[in-house]
């Protein structure tokens, strides 16, 4: 490609981090001050992942994305404040793995405590910034050193796990065999929830 080509995408990208740190500083407000709302509609997490990959030309350039569905990928959920999760793992995935990796996504059917709900799995291999420290990654503010050099504002995985808490769902985060592994779980919710 040319050099100029090759500035548009640089600039293209850097337009495209600007504005993922501006949207969870202003999610991050909503959700602290108590303001965000949970409501709900039936979300296909098949057509979801699709639509956040594709806004992602980052992902569509340097990974490549394996999913295997085990389930009907339908839960009753928020779709903004799924999306918004979905967006950040799937934009660490990709930004923390080697060049024309795989990224596996896996979704799965899985009920918890009487309540139907599913389980989805983001799965990648360490780049040059190596695995995250399990102890801080949802630590707000917190990036590891060896990831400073990439564009980030460490409120990806606190958002995450703050939006996921707000639709009674939950996330875990485990190294297996060299690759980060998130998995986040997520409950049918019919009802319209309000922080507390």
């Amino acid at each position: 490609s040319s050099p100029s080509a090759a500035i548009d995408n640089h600039a293209r990208q850097a337009v495209h981090d600007m504005d993922a740190v501006i949207d969870r500083i202003a999610q991050l407000g909503r959700l602290e001050d108590g303001a965000a709302q949970v409501k709900s509609s039936v979300c296909d997490m098949a057509q979801m992942v699709d639509e956040c990959l594709a806004a992602q030309p980052e992902f569509q350039r340097r990974c490549q994305r394996v999913w295997q569905v085990d389930c009907n990928p339908l839960v009753q959920a928020d779709p903004v404040l799924l999306r918004t999760v979905l967006t950040n793992l799937l934009d660490n995935a990709c930004k923390y793995s080697p060049a024309g990796s795989s990224v596996l996504l896996e979704c799965a059917d899985q009920p918890r405590g009487g309540c139907s709900g599913l389980l989805m799995r983001v799965s990648n291999a360490a780049g040059p910034a190596g695995l995250p420290d399990a102890q801080r990654l949802f630590e707000k503010y917190y990036r590891s050193p060896r990831a400073r050099r990439l564009s980030g504002s460490g409120l990806g995985l606190f958002l995450v796990k703050g939006l996921l808490n707000l639709m009674q769902g939950s996330i875990r985060y485990e190294a297996q065999d060299g690759d980060a592994v998130f998995s986040f779980w997520l409950p049918d919710i019919p009802e319209t929830l309000t922080a507390r």
